[in-house]
């Protein structure tokens, strides 16, 4: 057994000092301090779990093949990602299930980051809140066209996108809570009363909150007044202060029990690109600023945020304290996928995925299955 050590382990959601031995890719004992590499005073954080992105490194999930997967999760552990669900988004059929079905040959690899299954965002969404999705692929939620895109790869699919409020969806969600799969609104112009109905039918989460739904309204507080109000679900949120104000997301970080909001990166395959002209899924986007663009337009894409650039932000612009972003980050979107006992954790029999921070939260290594994947260094 391999021991690491700090007087900051993240453990049962504060810091204490403890020392941690890693066997067989797990957490095997929780000691105290002072066995093994020393940190000293350095954070020793979960690994961070991104379930909302699509793509980086020049990686598109909807027209991915295996080398450009393999390539942009090489790089996840730079940024502190340790596990992902990977995104097809709004497409043709064929193409979701063919992303779906590559997604699925890489789960259970021993890679530099640990591919959990899909996120699905769409098909079966608003064409009013439509965002960046395109409009041609939008369909009606069906049972039998969700099994079409599925197929033989049901069980890769952890985590669906839809919007609760059209006709059908909730024979849909019915059968997607009875496969486990986690429903969240998302491109969705659901109204608080159709929003309550639907929890009836699974309903456990909000996509990007803010960004593609219905806003507030004092007569109708619409679908982002849900996702701040129920405090049962999950709300997912883009905090690279382009997609959404810091002030919203100090909103929304007072209005929800700090274990339901969840940081995603919502990113393309721009980010870690340099600015320029790109195409994603045959539609022309520019990178600039550090944003990805609707090309010719203000209309945002989609991000190049990084899991920790989020944490970073919150805590620097939201008034979040690092134990809260760190939630955020790990044990929140874990607990969401029913994983806790496996990921999101410092905890003996969970993975040893972690990371070292120094106190101006720069990551110096990033740990997956007890492996240091990365190192500052």
């Amino acid at each position: 057994m391999k021991y690491i050590c700090s007087k900051n382990v993240f453990i049962d959601g504060r810091f204490v000092p403890a020392s941690i031995g890693i066997e067989n890719n797990k957490i095997a004992e929780i000691s105290d301090y002072g066995q093994g590499a020393c940190y000293f005073d350095h954070y020793i954080i979960p690994g961070l779990i991104d379930i909302h992105t699509h793509g980086g490194y020049g990686c598109d999930a909807n027209n991915a093949d295996i080398d450009s997967l393999r390539n942009w999760i090489r790089h996840l552990p730079l940024e502190g990602t340790t596990s992902l669900l990977i995104s097809p988004y709004t497409s043709t059929i064929e193409k979701m299930h063919d992303s779906i079905a590559l997604i699925d040959s890489l789960r259970n690899q021993h890679l530099e980051a640990s591919v959990l299954g899909s996120h699905l965002e769409g098909p079966f969404i608003s064409d009013k809140h439509l965002g960046a999705m395109n409009e041609k692929y939008v369909l009606q939620p069906d049972i039998n066209t969700y099994k079409k895109i599925a197929q033989d790869h049901e069980d890769c699919v952890k985590l669906i996108t839809l919007a609760c409020e059209l006709e059908h969806a909730y024979e849909l969600m019915d059968y997607l809570h009875t496969r486990s799969v986690v429903i969240s609104a998302g491109h969705c112009g659901c109204t608080y009363t159709e929003g309550t109905e639907a929890k009836k039918h699974g309903l456990n989460g909000f996509t990007h909150t803010y960004n593609g739904m219905l806003g507030l309204h004092h007569r109708e507080v619409g679908t982002v007044g849900c996702s701040l109000l129920f405090d049962d679900c999950y709300s997912e949120c883009i905090c690279d202060g382009y997609h959404v104000s810091f002030e919203a997301l100090k909103i929304l970080f007072r209005c929800k029990p700090k274990d339901k909001v969840i940081l995603i990166t919502d990113s393309l395959k721009t980010k870690g690109l340099p600015e320029g002209s790109y195409e994603l899924d045959g539609e022309a986007i520019e990178m600039r600023h550090g944003c990805a663009y609707m090309a010719g337009t203000d209309s945002l894409s989609g991000s190049t945020l990084s899991m920790l650039q989020a944490m970073k932000n919150i805590v620097t612009h939201c008034e979040v304290s690092l134990e809260d972003a760190i939630l955020a980050a790990s044990q929140n979107p874990a607990t969401y996928l029913g994983i806790q006992n496996k990921k999101g954790f410092i905890q003996i029999g969970n993975d040893a995925d972690l990371c070292i921070l120094d106190h101006s939260l720069n990551l110096k290594e990033t740990f997956h299955l007890g492996d240091i994947v990365y190192s500052a260094s």
